[in-house]
């Protein structure tokens, strides 16, 4: 639990209006159509769920959460890091990208954020075991949900992640931008490349 109840203040919240990238499974029983945000949870090892503790079970959509990236370099690392493998096939992965329409306010969670200084917490926050960083999205999402519709954090391997919360459920457009599957042919050098800069196997 924070140490101290959670405030938040415009020099926290980061707006996005770019472009927001997600690479997901779509033939999976737990697949989720595009403009949904996960209200099932918490997932072991989902760093950022902010579901109520306890075991898996399905929530209100107060509590939904959707993990983005900003590049597909920071997508594939983050959706390859317990296998270190790029996988085009399993489950049909997709490649989606959209652009919010409206700006996103993210708490900034960054190392230069001073709302993790004020709150008694350090850069490392964001690199805790998954519970620890799940008990604090808890109470943010608890404290600060009318306020933010996420978090900017930094990526554990590369880039920037963008987590979205409840709130954010309203910021999607009626279709995504592109829809492309992993295993795309034209897709394949470009992961090539993505594969040996963060070190996976592309399979």
């Amino acid at each position: 639990m924070p140490p101290v109840p959670l405030s938040v203040t415009a020099q926290d919240v980061r707006l996005w209006s770019n472009q927001l990238l997600r690479i997901a499974p779509t033939t999976t029983t737990h697949a989720l159509p595009f403009g949904s945000l996960r209200t099932y949870g918490p997932v072991p090892g989902s760093r950022w769920d902010p579901h109520p503790a306890g075991a898996p079970t399905v929530h209100p959509p107060r509590w939904g959460v959707l993990y983005t990236s900003s590049t597909l370099t920071a997508a594939c690392a983050e959706t390859s890091q317990r296998t270190r493998t790029i996988d085009r096939r399993t489950g049909a992965p997709a490649v989606t990208t959209w652009t919010p329409t409206r700006p996103l306010r993210l708490l900034d969670l960054t190392a230069g954020s001073t709302w993790l200084i004020r709150h008694q917490a350090s850069a490392a926050l964001t690199t805790r075991p998954a519970p620890h960083c799940q008990a604090w999205a808890h109470h943010i999402v608890a404290s600060l949900d009318e306020q933010i519709d996420g978090l900017y954090v930094p990526s554990a391997w590369t880039g920037t992640n963008v987590v979205l919360f409840g709130p954010a459920a309203d910021a999607f457009p009626p279709a995504p931008t592109h829809r492309v599957p992993l295993d795309d042919p034209a897709l394949f050098p470009v992961l090539q490349r993505v594969a040996a800069q963060i070190g996976c196997t592309l399979i």
